[in-house]
C-alpha cells in the first residue's frame, strides 16, 4: 500500500528544532536579535516572507565554507543510519520536506541518497551569501510539497507515509496516506495529537517500528 515516506527534517532528523535558529545561535545573533523576528512572525505581526527575509539578511557576506562548517556542527539524531537503511530494505522511496534550508537538506540528501528534497534556499554570489532567500516551502505549504514529491516519483499522495514533529507538518499529514508524529521527549499540542495517526515520543527505534507497523 505504501511506496514512499516523506520526512520533516528539523526536529525529526536533527536534535535541534530549527536550522535557522541554530545558525543564528552559532553566529551569536539569536538572543535579543533574530529571536525577535520569530516572535513577530508567531504573533502575526510580520508575514512568513518578511520573517525569512529578515533572517537571511543577517547572514549577508558570510562565506560558503563558514556556513558549511556551521551546518556540519548541527547534531543529527542517534541511529539515523538505521532509519535510512530500514527505508531501503523496505523499498520505500524517501523525500525530505522542510521549511528549513537547503544547506542542510542537500547535505542529508547526498549522504543518504534520498529520492527528493525541498527546502528554502539561500542565495550566493562569489561564494558569499547575498542576504536573499528563495522561498520554496511556505510555512503552511508542506501539503503542496508533499504532492510535488508524489508527482516526482510517480505515486499517489495516499501511498506516502509522513513523519513530522510540529503543527506546520499538518498540511503534509492531511495530504498523505498515513501520518506519524515523532516528538522524542517533547511536548505535543492537542492539535498535533489529533492530526496524526500514530504518535512516537521515544526514540528512532520506536519510529522505525511505527513505520514498519504502518507498512505491514
Amino acid at each position: 500500500m505504501y511506496r514512499a515516506v516523506a520526512l520533516d527534517v528539523c526536529g525529526v532528523l536533527t536534535t535541534h528544532k530549527s536550522v535557522w535558529q541554530f545558525i543564528h545561535e552559532e553566529l551569536d545573533i539569536w538572543t535579543n536579535n533574530a529571536e525577535r523576528f520569530q516572535d513577530d512572525f508567531l504573533a502575526g505581526r510580520i508575514s512568513y516572507r518578511e520573517f525569512c527575509d529578515l533572517d537571511a539578511r543577517l547572514w549577508a557576506g558570510i562565506e560558503t565554507c563558514q556556513m558549511e562548517r556551521i551546518i556540519d556542527r548541527l547534531p543529527l539524531r542517534d541511529h539515523i543510519d538505521e532509519l535510512f537503511s530500514f527505508f531501503k530494505d523496505r523499498s520505500l522511496q524517501v523525500g525530505l520536506i522542510s521549511t528549513g534550508l537547503t544547506v542542510l537538506t542537500d547535505r542529508l540528501a547526498r549522504q543518504y541518497a534520498v529520492d527528493f528534497s525541498i527546502a528554502n534556499h539561500l542565495l550566493w554570489k562569489n561564494d558569499r551569501l547575498t542576504g536573499d532567500v528563495e522561498i520554496r516551502v511556505e510555512h503552511d505549504g508542506k501539503g503542496c510539497a508533499l504532492r510535488q514529491f508524489a508527482r516526482s516519483i510517480g505515486v499517489k499522495p495516499t501511498e506516502i507515509i509522513t513523519v513530522g514533529d510540529g503543527e506546520s507538518d499538518i498540511p503534509m499529514f492531511q495530504a498523505a496516506g498515513s501520518s506519524i508524529g515523532f516528538v522524542p521527549g517533547g511536548s505535543v499540542s492537542e492539535k498535533m495529537k489529533r492530526a496524526v495517526d500514530v504518535l512516537v515520543t521515544t526514540d528512532m527505534a520506536a519510529l522505525v517500528a511505527a513505520v514498519d507497523n504502518v507498512c505491514s
